[in-house]
């Protein structure tokens, strides 16, 4: 399967001058985004950003399709390269077509580069000072990339494009959606639907989401949304439970989204979860999605599912965002939390995490070799407070991609959290024991298992 494709560029560009540029072209983004919409859904994704404090445009391309052939002749290409006639003696910045947009700044995915000299757009070698600043630059500038679908993103709080080219792609949505219906509905039987967009259809009767039909909804204003759709009294909200129907004002509705996991829904007076139940402590006038697994409104911090009052919590607080999402640390000056587990043992007002490289055979038991099938999201900390230093441990467990059952042993409960106020060789120790009790009895639980299937 190939790679994703992409177009990067960063050009410093007096602000009036962006605007200049940006009057003349919006409406050619729009269409190219209503293009690829329609040939492709959701599988595209444009972020056009200018970042005023350094007066700097940035561009992120990324096309579902597309080859080395098709980065020469694209559109896009030709769009961008208009900026030439804008540009300053002494702008900088680059163009980057990259054969795989998930490693933009790996000189092998390069199909082309050009540096901005003098005003233009000229041919260079990609050196190891530009994949630094490509790298830095995708981190801090295109991570809307990473964290969804366009059409979602779109309509975040988050700029992702530049109003103008956003007004102009609405306008081509509508345009479409109207004559879609004007002309066709009339047509629309059982056995051929009308399509409306994305899984819903319209069968000269009534709407259908797939094959569930929704005939309180009006096709004449039924549009698309982030969240299902919307006519002009109701919102169609798709959740991880199934369809949705809520009579309320669409244009105060909103999907809230970060990352792959964290979904929220709001009215202009109710906050609701991924299921579309409405939280009744959440406030909707002062309700943020930081960022995923991290809410906060002006009363409580809502993290995997927990609810957690700032006044238990305390302020100021920091969400440390690891790697592994359920390695996430909320540090308050009162509370302290690792995923959804509080630590009850630990001060927090004199807490300091501190880091844990573990021994040759502690790491071994840790690694996924030892752990074999035995999926076990287990998480460790090192820390230090008032009382000395400390190590947590926790084993919550995780039953999928597993051939045998998870055997639980006193030593290492499920979904507890295990507070050891010793030394790293002395946790160890423990840690070591527990751990090769716990795959002893996991590979019992397997043989026992399989000589069943036998």
């Amino acid at each position: 399967m190939s790679q994703p494709t992409g177009i990067i560029l960063k050009a410093v560009i007096e602000e009036g001058s962006w605007k200049k540029y940006l009057r003349k072209e919006s409406v050619n983004f729009a269409r190219l985004i209503f293009a690829d919409r329609e040939a492709y859904e959701d599988q595209n994704f444009y972020l056009i950003r200018y970042y005023k404090p350094t007066a700097t445009l940035y561009c992120f391309l990324y096309f579902y399709y597309g080859n080395a052939a098709w980065l020469d002749q694209c559109p896009h290409l030709v769009l961008l390269r208009r900026l030439e006639d804008y540009l300053q003696p002494q702008s900088t910045g680059y163009l980057l077509g990259t054969l795989d947009s998930l490693s933009p700044a790996d000189p092998a995915n390069k199909h082309y580069f050009y540096t901005i000299q003098n005003a233009r757009f000229t041919p260079s070698p990609m050196t190891t000072a530009y994949t630094y600043e490509i790298e830095a630059d995708s981190k801090k500038f295109f991570k809307a990339v990473e964290n969804g679908l366009f059409f979602n993103q779109l309509h975040n709080s988050y700029p992702i494009i530049p109003k103008n080219i956003k007004k102009q792609y609405e306008k081509l949505v509508e345009t479409h959606r109207r004559k879609v219906v004007m002309e066709n509905l009339d047509r629309a039987t059982p056995d051929k639907p009308l399509k409306l967009f994305g899984n819903w259809y319209y069968n000269g009767q009534a709407i259908h989401y797939g094959t569930q039909p929704c005939p309180g909804l009006d096709v004449y204003t039924f549009r698309e949304t982030p969240y299902g759709g919307c006519d002009d009294r109701q919102v169609a909200v798709e959740t991880i439970d199934g369809l949705k129907i809520m009579e309320t004002d669409p244009a105060a509705f909103r999907k809230l989204h970060k990352g792959f996991y964290t979904t929220y829904f709001k009215t202009a007076t109710t906050i609701y979860d991924e299921y579309m139940k409405p939280i009744p402590q959440a406030d909707a006038a002062t309700f943020k999605l930081l960022e995923e697994f991290h809410a906060k409104d002006k009363n409580n911090v809502y993290t995997f599912n927990n609810i957690i009052p700032l006044s238990e919590l305390g302020e100021p607080y920091y969400f440390d965002d690891a790697y592994f999402f359920s390695d996430k640390m909320l540090i308050g000056t009162k509370q302290i939390w690792i995923g959804k587990y509080l630590l009850r043992d630990v001060d927090a007002a004199t807490f300091r995490l501190l880091p844990y490289h573990p021994g040759k055979e502690a790491a071994y038991l840790r690694s996924d070799q030892a752990k074999k099938w035995y999926i076990l999201n287990e998480h460790i900390k090192h820390g230090t407070d008032k009382d000395g230093e400390f190590f947590i441990c926790i084993n919550e467990q995780n039953t999928q991609n597993t051939i045998a059952p998870i055997p639980e042993i006193p030593e290492l409960p499920f979904d507890t959290v295990l507070t050891f106020r010793t030394n790293q060789q002395e946790f160890e120790q423990w840690y070591v024991a527990a751990r090769r009790k716990f795959l002893d009895e996991a590979e019992k639980q397997y043989k026992k298992q399989h000589s069943k299937q036998q």
